[in-house]
């Protein structure tokens, strides 16, 4: 999306080998006119809601028709063929170009995105759009399927993002008081973090994108309300002394059930989001990378989630500096089982 309008103007031929065609729609992208900015600085509150409404719509169409695609699939009918609409005013003489860059998946199940002139260049005499799988690579080019060589000078990986593999989040070893590596916990036991935060056995371990914690509107809303989080966290344990802070495991089960149940309402299940080769899954179905909420529900939980869902406690040989008034406020921590595995859910939410 990025690359190849920008590169189309300056290569002699440009090849798109593409795995998987994305929806489009159109960007807003103009500027804002002088009397707009003059009166942004003249009236009182008016910028402040002017970005409350491109938040609500932001909401509406990146969120409501994804996570609450079985309330409401008028919505991602909406955006589907806003998409196609955009495609075809882009190039209205192509009808040949139509059905290749027309996802066969879901409007959501796969990351969309905004561009006014992606779909034009491929109208271009000088790119040609193959969607033939490749056979092989070789220090000359490229080989199809289909047989068709294809000479290049320069080959450019635009392959997408690792998110929920293992070696990736986390991207380094974190063993918990449970003697288990988080890495191969989540492998082998599905994603799960309360709040998409922290996680039972993980004691003073906050991980900014864990799984369900990303806002689809917004990263910057998701590193907001986990910054209030674990802030909270840190600050009641400095209020009652103590050195170490986890989440209780009941209240994190409880959570990661309440996560699964929403999912069946998104999109991603309900949507044929298995032809979409979408980061947004992992190895076992779950579709882990947003979390299945408003982003107003998501800020009013990190601001008011209750703190007793943690177990504060002190590490033995650690005497903490205390700020509750000499109240006693810390529960000793507990003894680890011999093997720190929980039962592996038995709720199946293959894709």
């Amino acid at each position: 999306m990025q690359l190849i309008p920008k590169i189309a103007g300056k290569a002699r031929q440009l090849d798109v080998y593409q795995r998987t065609p994305i929806w489009v729609l159109k960007k807003p992208d103009h500027s804002l006119p002088g009397w707009l900015k003059t009166l942004f600085r003249t009236v009182p509150g008016l910028q402040r809601t002017l970005r409350g409404a491109t938040d609500t719509a932001s909401e509406t169409l990146m969120v409501l028709s994804a996570i609450y695609y079985r309330q409401a699939p008028w919505l991602v009918r909406m955006c589907e063929k806003a998409g196609i609409n955009n495609l075809r005013e882009q190039l209205p003489n192509r009808k040949d170009l139509w059905e290749k860059l027309t996802p066969k998946y879901g409007f959501g199940c796969k990351r969309p995105t905004f561009s006014n002139d992606y779909f034009r260049t491929f109208g271009r005499d000088n790119v040609e759009l193959v969607t033939t799988p490749i056979k092989r690579i070789t220090s000359r080019g490229i080989t199809t399927e289909d047989g068709r060589s294809r000479r290049i000078d320069t080959l450019i990986l635009a392959t997408g993002y690792k998110t929920f593999e293992k070696g990736n989040i986390p991207s380094f070893d974190v063993i918990g008081s449970n003697n288990i590596n988080l890495g191969d916990f989540w492998h082998d036991y599905r994603y799960q973090a309360y709040e998409g935060l922290t996680i039972p056995g993980y004691p003073n371990f906050y991980i900014m994108l864990g799984p369900y914690a990303l806002i689809g509107t917004s990263y910057f809303k998701m590193v907001e309300g986990n910054a209030i989080h674990l802030s909270r966290c840190i600050r009641e344990a400095n209020r009652r002394g103590a050195s170490q802070v986890e989440i209780r495991q009941s209240v994190h089960d409880a959570y990661f059930r309440n996560i699964q149940k929403r999912q069946q309402n998104t999109v991603f299940l309900n949507h044929n989001c298995a032809l979409s080769n979408s980061y947004y899954f992992d190895h076992h179905g779950d579709a882990p990378m947003l979390r299945p909420s408003t982003s107003l529900e998501m800020l009013w939980r990190a601001k008011h989630l209750p703190m007793d869902h943690y177990r504060f406690s002190v590490l033995a040989g650690h005497t903490p500096s205390r700020h509750d008034g000499g109240r006693q406020a810390c529960e000793p921590h507990p003894q680890l089982p011999e093997k720190g595995i929980p039962a592996k859910q038995t709720d199946n939410n293959s894709q």
